[in-house]
């Protein structure tokens, strides 16, 4: 790369361009790609986003597909835009950087390495291992809001605990749903067929969408305003959409690289319901 690179115009598309494709589309037509170092990308991330570090860009074009269009982005917009000019060098026609960077992310995020949460499917190979796995998440999940609703004083609070609990069994019903119109022969060979899902666990072993214990999640909630716990939600909702939308890239089957996408989205879509319901009760409780 030459030094002029640096200096060159290169094609740029607003954060908020990014933003409205990421939440009208269930799965955007671009391929979003995070240029910063690990540390970075630990601490905040925009949910989907694969990270390729500025340093290992030239090495990893294989990653990435030409026939679709590549958003980078960084920090503040500088490392992108180099990015840019790597990837316009190696042949890519429809490459474009963040202004901005993540700071004009007015968005939700996602936070933890590449590898976060991925652990949990390391080991499942049929689409209904990853249902299974999935279902469990969402039990966790459910469940937490199960206790807050019991354990909260204020019948108003604990009505809204109990519909957030609703949402999570409305996505356990879908996966379920799923579970069953898969052919005969997948599910005769799946340990949790007969059930067909494991049986509840305890809370201390439970697993929420953000992959914490049930038990830490309640405690760490007792006392603090639904406000708060509602930003949590959000936060969860955010983490789990950006593991499903990583897992369906390293997925080479379509069926479950779908199958993952229609995950994330239903994720973003509970993000924006619970986000919508935050605002209706900031201040209020």
């Amino acid at each position: 790369m030459s030094i002029f690179d640096f200096f060159s115009e290169v094609p740029t598309i607003t954060a908020d361009a990014v933003r409205m494709a990421m939440t009208e589309n269930g799965e955007p037509e671009f391929q979003l790609d995070d240029v910063r170092q690990l540390s970075e990308y630990a601490e905040k991330h925009i949910p989907g986003a694969q990270l390729i570090q500025l340093g290992d860009l030239q090495e990893s074009t294989a990653e990435l597909d030409k026939s679709r269009p590549v958003i980078l982005y960084c920090a503040s917009g500088n490392r992108s835009r180099t990015a840019v000019s790597i990837l316009m060098n190696e042949g890519f026609t429809r490459v474009y950087s963040m202004d901005g960077g993540i700071r004009a992310w007015d968005g939700f995020t996602a936070g933890g390495p590449p590898e976060f949460g991925m652990i949990l499917f390391s080991s499942a190979v049929s689409t209904a291992d990853h249902i299974a796995v999935s279902w469990v998440l969402e039990e966790g999940t459910r469940r937490f809001y199960e206790i807050l609703a019991e354990t909260v004083s204020d019948s108003s609070v604990a009505s809204v605990y109990r519909m957030l609990s609703a949402v999570e069994q409305k996505h356990k019903d879908m996966l379920a749903d799923a579970y069953r119109r898969l052919e005969t022969a997948e599910r005769s060979n799946h340990s949790w067929a007969a059930l067909p899902f494991p049986p509840p666990l305890d809370d201390s072993e439970a697993l929420l969408e953000n992959i914490i214990h049930v038990s830490e999640a309640v405690q760490w909630c007792a006392g603090r305003p639904l406000s708060d716990v509602l930003e949590y939600a959000m936060a969860m909702e955010a983490q789990l959409m950006d593991l499903y939308t990583r897992i369906s890239h390293t997925r080479a089957d379509s069926e479950l690289s779908n199958f993952f996408l229609s995950m994330a989205a239903e994720e973003k879509f509970h993000y924006t319901k619970f986000a919508k319901l935050r605002e209706a009760v900031s201040g209020a409780y």
